[in-house]
């Protein structure tokens, strides 16, 4: 609710900032629905008398309008209780309502011929309209036990309310957040992922490391650049098709243009990397860098570019989304053969099946990274994240070039 409250507020913000305090008004009916009214322009002083006449006769709670006195003193208490609700191990004693009546106002300010208290959900939702209207919402959203960023195209999650750092506090009371399971699921499966798929990789290699390896020089980077590999292409494959839902509307679309691209483009990318084997060490650099800068400025403006080309007729708009395919998985069709084929030229055959075994595993894992980063983060985050693996086996990849070590000659 606060999460929606929070995008209104926003929205609001951004078409209509002088008049935003006379935009809204808000209310909500007894452990049930809020009704949020919105009127560009502002609602007059007489709207907002009739609309409060109608809540009166219709018993519904007033959340907001202009000129509604909140009481801002009990904030601290309002925020603590809530995550008490959730994390509290029962030893604290909860507080106990007031008397109703008495001539007080209710909490959170209203009508104070009107006895009795709010019920918390209803004081919740008038404290975030206040710092949502007035100023000072970050800090109430810091506060506040679950997550409430915006809703956007970069973070369209409605799930995903429970902040990481309170995941392992949650663990043993998950009847009390049925709906948050899928999102923890989530969190499951990269953990299963990274376990499964490391723990295959490792056992051979703690095992048989000496023999495995004796000759074969920068193995540990070889390790690495094929990870990266792994785990930068899936997370481009799947973060891009989430991202060209914008354009194209349609999940099943969007990840047939997708993937079909990318891999037409990145097959075109391996055929032509033949070319400059001869001199890998100098292109390859120069085309990691090049991916990097691609990716990292996709994350950061391709939102804007999307909502360009959703403009446009559907077969344009498929179109176009192909060919902003092209740039990066064009490059991105290099790395791979071109490490392959050189492993090969240095006589490191043996590197082969742990090259294919490590880009797997970590597609795998780099597949399960992306709900995670995309939930966390935003969209453009995986995108980014993605760019720097990238980057990141530049270093690496000087170690596929490394020549064999060597035989020690046996000794007499």
């Amino acid at each position: 609710m606060l999460k929606l409250y929070a995008t209104m507020a926003a929205a609001a913000r951004e078409f209509d900032e002088p008049h935003l305090a006379d935009s809204f008004f808000v209310v909500s009916s007894y452990l049930s629905t809020a009704t949020v009214l919105y009127k560009r322009g502002g609602f007059t002083a007489d709207e907002i008398e009739k609309l409060r006449a109608h809540t009166r006769a219709m018993s519904f709670d007033e959340i907001y309008y202009k000129g509604f006195a909140y009481d801002d003193s009990q904030t601290a208490d309002v925020l603590d209780n809530y995550r008490k609700q959730i994390f509290s191990d029962g030893s604290e004693t909860e507080p106990k309502d007031p008397p109703p009546g008495e001539g007080e106002p209710p909490p959170g300010g209203g009508d104070p011929d009107k006895p009795g208290n709010a019920v918390p959900a209803t004081t919740m939702g008038q404290l975030a309209w206040n710092r949502l209207i007035n100023g000072g919402w970050d800090e109430i959203a810091r506060l506040y036990v679950f997550d409430t960023r915006l809703l956007t195209n970069n973070r369209p999650y409605f799930a995903a309310y429970v902040k990481p750092g309170d995941l392992l506090s949650v663990l043993d009371r998950l009847e009390l957040l049925q709906d948050e399971w899928g999102y923890l699921l989530v969190w499951a499966t990269l953990a299963i992922a990274c376990v499964t798929g490391l723990s295959l990789v490792l056992l051979p290699v703690i095992f048989g490391w000496r023999t495995i390896f004796s000759y074969y020089p920068g193995k540990f980077r070889t390790i690495i650049y094929f990870a990266c590999l792994g785990a930068g292409y899936i997370m481009v494959e799947v973060g891009l098709i989430s991202e060209f839902i914008l354009a194209l509307s349609n999940a099943t679309v969007s990840a047939s243009i997708l993937i079909t691209g990318m891999l037409v483009c990145s097959g075109l990318g391996s055929l032509v990397s033949e070319r400059y084997l001869h001199r890998a060490h100098n292109v390859m650099p120069k085309v990691f860098v090049a991916i990097g800068a691609l990716l990292i400025g996709y994350g950061l403006f391709l939102d804007h570019v999307l909502d360009w080309i959703g403009t446009f007729p559907y077969l344009v708009r498929m179109l176009l989304c192909f060919a902003l395919i092209f740039p990066p998985a064009f490059l991105m069709g290099f790395p791979m053969p071109t490490a392959m084929t050189s492993l090969g030229m240095l006589g490191k055959h043996h590197m082969f099946l742990w090259a294919w075994g490590i880009n797997g595993c970590f597609s795998v894992i780099g597949a399960a990274i992306v709900p995670v980063v995309s939930t966390s983060f935003g969209l453009t985050a995986v995108l980014i994240v993605a760019g720097c693996a990238y980057l990141l086996a530049i270093p690496a990849f000087f170690a596929v070039l490394l020549p064999l070590r060597p035989a020690r000659p046996a000794s007499a």
